[in-house]
């Protein structure tokens, strides 16, 4: 039991809580400030804290993380200044997790919407954003989101609005089937949690941006969820707006979300599928945090959330390959007939992928007799061979139901004629 600024996880919360203490702590490094105003701008219990320091010399910000964090963090930020993003600098920093940054130029571009929202300017600058962030030399992943923990963010929403739990089990399925073919192939440096707020824009000339924040995140990931954070974000705050009167000000964010989903998908057309699913997945997330509240606002803005997924994921029902075209064997062809098949058939649908998102499910087609889950960014069936459910990835069959303390390695080898396909499950050979 603790009590902040008592964090376990932040050890040097203390030492920046307190005016005397920061203005100390200050001097030391070789900023000295007189009378410091202390704002805690963010604080995730166990995770990170910034408090913004006003006095008269300088306005500073104390950012403070778990002490693994600070090297990884500083090198971000090397990176990005070097490739002339306009993140702050690190003016320093100390092994307990303690950054001190400068302040960067402008204000949070959600603090004007209304003078971005029509501008096409600023859409074009934030497309040009993210083309140079995708320049930064960088090589660790970006940090997991909504999409990446979904199976916690499903469950939450369920348990949190039982009575649409069979919408949001449809929702996440949807979900799941249309990301089942992303390869990394298409993947590029991303910030990882982009939003309005981490975008600083110039006072006098809101559409130009002058600043970008918390590049914690950043790393490589696919360029289409930052896109679907920051619309799924314009969305929830257009409901919070109108939800305090400000119809103006939520008609604004709506547009804005409007017009950078457009842009985003005339710039890829190649990947326009992609948006449904980035956006309705951060939408999802977002509903499952307003639904956990408990408060009638908060029920309302779940289900409102909700509506705008089943928006963003409309399309048109699935065509199957035309007569004469190289289809699955086990695929029923356009005039409804279906092919022999040796063991099962599976559907069109299913060829495709079913919804790593969902967890176990069947196919609910009368000639489909599909059941199993394959991970996302493949398109591999699942099947049983002896009696054991395994998938077929990058040509091994890898055991999937294997008891517990059973499951120690997979391989790939021939048996004793030749044939390929013998996996190694805990020691054992299983054809």
């Amino acid at each position: 039991m603790w009590a902040y600024p008592n964090d376990p996880g932040l050890p040097v919360l203390p030492q920046v809580t307190y005016r005397d203490a920061v203005a100390e702590l200050l001097t030391t490094l070789g900023m000295p400030v007189t009378d410091p105003v202390l704002t805690v701008a963010a604080y995730r219990p166990g995770k990170r804290a910034v408090v913004r320091v006003d006095a008269p010399e300088r306005t500073l910000f104390l950012k403070i993380v778990r002490p693994h964090r600070v090297a990884p963090i500083v090198k971000s930020h090397e990176q990005f200044v070097a490739a002339g993003l306009p993140v702050p600098r690190v003016l320093s920093s100390r092994g307990d997790g303690l950054l001190v940054l400068e302040r960067i130029r402008g204000v949070p571009a959600g603090s004007r919407i209304l003078d971005i929202a029509d501008d096409p300017r600023f859409v074009a600058s934030l497309a040009a954003l993210s083309g140079r962030v995708a320049t930064v030399p960088m090589t660790q992943q970006a940090r997991a989101d909504a999409m990446d923990h979904a199976d916690w963010h499903r469950r939450t929403l369920i348990a949190a609005l039982p009575q649409d739990a069979d919408e949001i089990d449809r929702l996440y399925d949807a979900i799941g089937r249309r990301s089942i073919g992303w390869t990394s192939a298409t993947k590029q440096v991303v910030h990882g949690d982009l939003h309005l707020e981490q975008v600083f824009v110039d006072e006098d000339e809101p559409w130009r941006i002058s600043g970008l924040l918390d590049i914690d995140t950043a790393g490589w990931g696919f360029p289409v969820r930052d896109i679907g954070a920051v619309v799924a974000h314009l969305v929830v705050t257009g409901l919070w707006h109108r939800s305090r009167g400000d119809a103006d000000r939520g008609a604004a964010a709506e547009r804005l979300a409007d017009a950078i989903a457009r842009d985003w998908v005339a710039r890829n057309p190649r990947e326009a599928d992609r948006i449904g699913p980035a956006i309705g997945a951060q939408l999802l997330a977002h509903a499952g945090g307003q639904a956990t509240t408990g408060s009638a606002n908060g029920i309302q803005t779940a289900e409102q959330l909700l509506a705008a997924t089943r928006a963003a994921l409309a399309e048109a029902a699935p065509v199957l390959p035309a007569a004469g075209l190289v289809r699955p064997r086990s695929a029923p062809a356009s005039d409804g007939s279906r092919p022999p098949s040796r063991k099962r058939r599976i559907c069109a649908e299913h060829w495709r992928g079913t919804v790593a998102l969902a967890g176990w499910s069947a196919c609910g087609s009368g000639i489909c007799r599909f059941r199993g889950v394959v991970g996302v960014g493949t398109r591999d069936l699942s099947r049983r061979r002896g009696g054991r459910d395994r998938r077929r990835t990058g040509g091994a069959w890898r055991a999937r139901t294997v008891p517990p303390g059973r499951h120690t390695r997979h391989s790939r080898r021939r048996d004793a004629r030749g044939r390929r396909g013998v996996a190694s499950v805990g020691g054992r050979g299983v054809n």
